[in-house]
């Protein structure tokens, strides 16, 4: 498994807009976890990420699936939800370290 954080914007520089104000960055905080449960045939990766910036925040959580044929080849399906605002969907192939993916 693993779980990481980060911290943008640190010394909250300054922006300047399109209209001409400048007005300092907020930081922003992201915090990442996963987990990757290896089966015989399965493989099950779930996963989740948040980000907060000011009074802005998003969640994003989903899954991957692997189904094995062998040692060198899979298939891989997933789903991952974003709150409010999104669902996005993947599936690929891996070939030994060659994966192809599309979402």
């Amino acid at each position: 498994g693993y779980l990481g954080s980060s911290v943008y914007h640190i010394n909250t520089p300054p922006n300047e807009s399109f209209s001409g104000g400048i007005e300092n960055l907020p930081r922003r905080y992201s915090l990442q976890g996963g987990l990757k449960v290896i089966g015989e045939n399965f493989d099950i990766t779930p996963n989740m990420y948040s980000n907060t910036q000011a009074a802005n925040t998003n969640i994003a959580g989903g899954i991957l699936v692997d189904y094995k044929f062998d040692s060198d080849n899979k298939l891989s399906a997933g789903v991952w939800y974003r709150t409010k605002d999104a669902v996005a969907f993947c599936a690929g192939y891996t070939y030994t370290y060659f994966r192809l993916m599309y979402s």
